[in-house]
């Protein structure tokens, strides 16, 4: 009943409070396409021979904003637009030109938005840098524009890198808890890291190594039976243990005041046991969290330790009557 629950690092949890809205103004970096139309030929930008002309407008050079959030419109001067709507800059052009052209209106178009990148590096198929639509792309949209991992979900981690914030999870909650699969907002980072997870299990068990640990939720019980269950003739089902180093702060958590003397950032090398010939203690095992370098060590039962004792004494009692045997002969 003192056995600490897994304590496991979530993306939703750690972005709550970093949540924004997909940009919808201008950014530093991205290229604007800016169209004056005027009311009759013969203002500002018209010249009163545009009777041919399709329309009373002109479109002036696409420009990227440079690194001050500013652009350049001819007659109207230098204008601040990053961090504010194209209708907000189309308005302000209008003013700028009002008392020069023939009542003016203003096309701003974002033609090119390198301000809403995101970047999928790492052990993923193809590194990508892409700029995010109107469509709310999400976690698993980036890793599907990078063609995919290059190793197994339940081996692989994706790490968020949002401003000065980073939290990483298992793709393989990823996949299978929507609530991981955050939305990206402009100039999120994701790296793809292949890290292989892993258990091991000796003793009186069907096998003996190291198991790969395939996802968060691997419970005692899996691992025992992955790694071929107790044998029957060896194992003492009443003395399953499991060895980790565990924080100080999460047995005192758990009541365990033998801790209290540790520093607090003290990890503590702990034995978990549990009885396998109760009901009780099987039910524990489902619900107690094997994590990675853990080690599992099925106890061998009392009557098996005092057979190899007999053995001993057998054997040792054999060949000295062999020996006395071949003594006496001479």
């Amino acid at each position: 009943e003192r056995l600490p629950k897994q304590t496991r690092t979530s993306l939703s949890g750690a972005f709550a409070h970093r949540s924004a809205p997909r940009r919808t103004t201008i950014g530093v970096g991205d290229t604007v396409a800016i169209t004056v139309f005027e009311a009759t030929a013969g203002g500002l930008f018209i010249p009163g021979d545009a009777g041919s002309r399709p329309g009373n407008y002109v479109q002036l050079p696409s420009q990227q904003v440079d690194q001050t959030g500013k652009i350049t419109v001819p007659f109207a001067g230098t204008i601040a637009v990053a961090g504010r709507a194209t209708a907000e800059v189309e308005s302000e052009i209008e003013n700028r030109l009002k008392s020069r052209a023939i009542e003016p209106h203003v096309v701003v178009a974002v033609t090119d938005r390198q301000s809403t990148g995101v970047s999928v590096i790492g052990d993923v198929n193809q590194p990508v840098r892409y700029v995010l639509t109107p469509h709310r792309e999400r976690l698993l949209d980036a890793l599907a524009r990078a063609q995919g991992p290059k190793y197994p979900d339940y081996e692989t981690f994706v790490t968020l890198q949002r401003g000065s914030t980073r939290a990483k999870v298992l793709l393989r909650r990823l996949i299978t808890d929507p609530a991981e699969n955050i939305e990206l907002v402009p100039n999120d980072t994701l790296y793809v890291s292949h890290e292989p997870r892993y258990f091991m299990a000796f003793g009186a068990s069907g096998n003996n190594g190291r198991f790969p640990l395939e996802n968060d939720k691997t419970t005692l019980a899996d691992a025992v039976g992955q790694a071929g269950g107790l044998l029957d003739t060896r194992a003492d089902p009443a003395s399953v243990l499991l060895y980790r180093t565990v924080p100080k702060k999460v047995l005192e958590a758990s009541n365990i005041a033998a801790v209290a003397a540790l520093p607090e950032d003290a990890m503590v090398p702990t034995v978990f046991v549990v009885n396998l010939r109760e009901v009780g203690g099987y039910f524990l095992a489902q619900q107690f969290a094997v994590q990675e370098h853990d080690i599992i060590y099925v106890s061998t039962a009392a009557s098996v330790e005092m057979n190899k004792a007999l053995d001993l004494l057998y054997n040792g009692a054999s060949t000295g009557y062999e020996t006395r045997l071949a003594i006496k002969g001479r």
